[in-house]
């Protein structure tokens, strides 16, 4: 699956990395390898920083009782992974809001 640039510019926005990272999703057009270095991140912030990563969950508002069901999960592997599409499933949900509200808005200000 592809993502636009827009899509990617508005999820580089919600992600704030980790300062040591010069990653930079903005140039990452498919969802899938978005998905590895989100796995990638989410896997070093979980051995290296857990209360940073929680607090980018908290952020980025993925559901609580959601992360709670990924943290069960046996490896840090698999948490990380089902982490990451939490993340991207949840950032998806505020694009589409947002796409929707600005086009509702410019409908109704015409």
């Amino acid at each position: 699956m592809k993502i636009t640039p827009l899509t990617a510019q508005l999820f580089q926005h919600e992600v704030v990395l980790p300062s040591s990272s010069e990653e930079n999703l903005q140039t990452i057009t498919d969802l899938t390898l978005l998905h590895q270095k989100l796995t990638s991140i989410i896997l070093d912030l979980l051995t290296s920083n857990f209360e940073r990563l929680l607090q980018i969950l908290y952020r980025i508002d993925v559901s609580q009782p959601k992360v709670e069901q990924a943290l069960q999960a046996v490896t840090h592997q698999e948490i990380a992974m089902q982490l990451a599409d939490l993340v991207l499933e949840r950032e998806v949900e505020k694009i589409a809001w947002r796409m929707k509200y600005n086009t509702n808005h410019k409908n109704s200000s015409t």
